[in-house]
């Protein structure tokens, strides 16, 4: 199922010409990595993307209808590049998974305003939008993952293929958490790259090798 990232968006702004709509999507973008969905102000990216106050809601509709278009547009980045990834991936189970999380780390890690976007959504964990994010991208990740799997050698692992997504699932979430926990307005690309080796390595020796002399 290929994901169309601006779904939510209204025929005035599937009409624009790719440059507009780009600018339009940075500036809610950088809108909503600053401020969250709920403080966040469409007059305020009106003024950022140059354009009349009116024309966001000529646009969209509404701003939850905005929001989900940034969500899904991150969204298609992340599956894009994670299956652009897929052919050249290893075979082993964790060298696959940790081949995964680092091209996952490269995406968002190389583009500080997609990845504060990202975080912040994120943050948006266990309300009520969380959910709404989780019914949208759920149809697009699970084949992703799926896919991600497929061609892997389970033989020699302990547990199936349903409990291993299942723990890299938690893993993803985790170590996400924590690395959003740690940035703040100062933190560079290359803090983001570290924080995630750092984590991914520690993974790494534990699915590898456990936690016993």
């Amino acid at each position: 199922m290929k994901l169309d990232w601006f779904k939510d968006a209204k025929t005035a702004f599937r009409k624009l010409v790719p440059e507009k709509q780009a600018k339009i999507i940075d500036a809610c973008i950088d809108e909503f990595a600053e401020e969250g969905f709920e403080t966040a102000s469409t007059n305020r990216i009106a003024e950022r993307a140059g354009i009349a106050k009116g024309s966001i809601f000529k646009y969209f509709g509404t701003k939850e209808k905005m929001f989900f278009s940034v969500v899904n547009y991150i969204l298609e980045k992340y599956i894009s590049a994670a299956k652009e990834k897929l052919p050249q991936m290893p075979k082993g189970v964790v060298e696959r998974y940790m081949a995964y999380m680092t091209d996952t780390m490269d995406l968002f890690g190389g583009d500080m305003k997609l990845y504060r976007a990202f975080s912040r959504i994120m943050s948006e964990r266990g309300g009520e939008m969380m959910t709404k994010i989780r019914e949208q991208w759920q149809p697009y990740v699970e084949p992703l993952m799926d896919e991600l799997l497929t061609g892997t050698d389970f033989k020699s692992l302990s547990i199936t293929k349903a409990e291993f997504a299942t723990l890299f699932s938690w893993i993803d979430n985790a170590i996400d958490q924590d690395v959003m926990a740690q940035i703040g307005p100062k933190t560079k690309a290359e803090d983001i790259k570290a924080m995630y080796s750092e984590r991914l390595g520690l993974i790494y020796r534990v699915l590898k090798n456990g936690i016993y002399k």
